[in-house]
């Protein structure tokens, strides 16, 4: 069976991945990615980070890493 090498996936992907938690132990799919691609992040969203986070360090091999965040909107609240 051929192993996978590359992975890319979006906020809302990384957002639906962790829905019902992390899992304890990562699929072995992961063990022998070398390239990640995550784009379209949220750091607002924790879910989002979360599943981040769970890839990167689920994927023993990884040799490139991508990370593309959404830009934020700065919220400036009036002094009064």
């Amino acid at each position: 069976m051929p192993s996978l090498l590359e992975l890319s996936q979006g906020g809302s992907t990384l957002e639906y991945l962790t829905k019902r938690g992390v899992p304890e132990s990562p699929p072995t799919a992961l063990s022998n990615i070398k390239s990640l691609s995550l784009s379209s992040m949220s750091l607002r969203n924790v879910e989002v980070i979360l599943g981040t986070v769970y890839l990167i360090t689920s994927c023993p091999k990884l040799q490139n890493l991508t990370v593309e965040c959404e830009p934020e909107e700065l919220i400036v609240e009036p002094v009064v």
